[in-house]
């Protein structure tokens, strides 16, 4: 397969890798029986969820996205970092008093990313885009991830596709423990939300020798200068929620985990990195080219799709206007939902939802995607980029679908596994 790094010529896509014979069912057996063993059951919809055919890409690919990774991770640092410095952002994002006010208790604390999941289509011409950031629920994807590349690796079947895990999945643990402090205990915050994969990164973490317990945001109380559940100490946390239940918090409690405790998601990257209005910051050339080197805005630009915040007048007028390819999402929200595209809605609606409920929704061009053949469906392709604080994992899992929008959670995808080819 054709591949070179030089901007705007690059082929990166990945490859269906399927098994000769039988050895698809065999593989398909084997791995139910590695869920069983794990969790007692198959979990997110049984077996008729999973592929077992990996995706997988060179590992010159891998390098080359490991570069994008970095530059991405500096330009989202910067966007919030400069939020209440450079007004172009602000206005972007048009935020709530209650999350500005948020936002103005992290200024001038050290930001980090942490768990980041940039979701990216496969376009017909053979490139990578980024159509959202992953933010909230921060381990969302990360566990289904190591965990079905953990059990590749000992799957029969694929020695017939030449591929191998991917090796920087076998770490997520590891580093997410090593982030926390083992000697304390560790606080996952959640109410609305009961979880499925952080609760698989604590068995992980407890094995690793790093407690926790589960608390609501509201039950935490601010006593004697500590953040106190129960009467514990509490000084580390996972916020497991999304950024609409940062309002449960007691404003003492908030306020004193945001400047002096470990913890992950930062509340800039809830409020600002999981807000698709994020790309359109991203895209914005004029910004960027304030907080990037030359090389650094290169490298970026290619998987970007263009993206615009509702919040200008002109952008509004343009889409009800225009009957392109357009496609509107939610700025907050997340697995595909309220989201339209402007071919399969009446002109009514989109105009409707344009005028009346512009400041809940970003826009993007639609993108035509690359397909592939799946048995008797043909099927495009969404796949995440796991990233921990700037750091590269790998590929996780892809996400088919013969949905303009692919949504496993409301049984409308497949999750196939990641690979890489082996080196020759």
């Amino acid at each position: 397969m054709p591949f070179t790094t030089e901007i705007g010529k690059t082929s990166l896509y990945a490859r269906l890798c399927p098994f000769p014979g039988d050895g698809g069912e065999q593989t398909r057996e084997a791995l139910a029986a590695q869920f069983r063993e794990q969790f007692g059951e198959v979990p997110i919809g049984g077996m008729d969820t999973y592929s077992c055919i990996p995706l997988a890409l060179e590992p010159e690919q891998l390098h080359y996205l490991g570069r994008f990774v970095k530059v991405l991770d500096k330009a989202l640092c910067k966007i919030a970092e400069n939020y209440f410095r450079d007004e172009r952002i602000r206005s972007i994002y048009g935020l709530d008093p209650f999350l500005e006010s948020v936002l103005a208790m992290a200024e001038g604390q050290p930001f980090r990313t942490g768990a980041c999941r940039p979701d990216f289509l496969q376009t017909s011409e053979g490139t990578f885009k980024i159509c959202e950031i992953g933010a909230r629920f921060p381990l969302n994807g990360w566990m289904i991830s190591y965990y079905l590349n953990r059990f590749s690796s000992s799957l029969p079947g694929y020695a017939y596709t030449k591929t191998a895990p991917l090796p920087g999945l076998d770490e997520i643990p590891e580093r997410f423990v090593s982030f926390f402090d083992t000697g304390k205990v560790l606080a996952v915050l959640m109410d609305d939300e009961k979880g499925s994969e952080i609760h698989w990164m604590l068995d992980e973490m407890r094995q690793r020798g790093l407690d926790s317990l589960i608390a609501r945001p509201q039950d935490l109380e601010f006593e004697d200068g500590t953040i106190q559940y129960n009467g514990k100490e509490l000084s580390q946390f996972i916020l497991e929620m999304d950024r609409e239940e940062l309002r449960k918090f007691r404003p003492e409690v908030l306020k004193h985990m945001v400047r002096t405790s470990t913890y992950i998601n930062d509340v800039r990257t809830l409020i600002l990195l999981h807000d698709k209005r994020v790309l359109a910051v991203l895209y914005n050339r004029a910004i960027m080219r304030d907080h990037l080197s030359e090389e650094e805005y290169a490298l970026l630009t290619p998987f970007l799709v263009p993206s615009y915040s509702l919040s200008d007048p002109k952008v509004r007028i343009r889409i009800t206007e225009d009957a392109g390819d357009w496609i509107l999402k939610r700025s907050s929200g997340g697995r595909g939902v309220d989201m339209y595209v402007r071919n399969e809605c009446t002109d009514a609606f989109w105009r409707h939802t344009v005028e009346t409920r512009w400041n809940e929704y970003m826009v993007q061009t639609f993108v035509p995607q690359r397909h592939y053949r799946l048995e008797d469906r043909i099927i495009q392709v969404v796949g995440v980029l796991l990233c921990f604080n700037g750091h590269f994992f790998g590929t996780g899992i892809y996400r088919g679908s013969a949905y303009s929008v692919v949504n496993v959670h409301q049984g409308r995808g497949i999750i196939f596994p990641g690979a890489v080819f082996n080196s020759v």
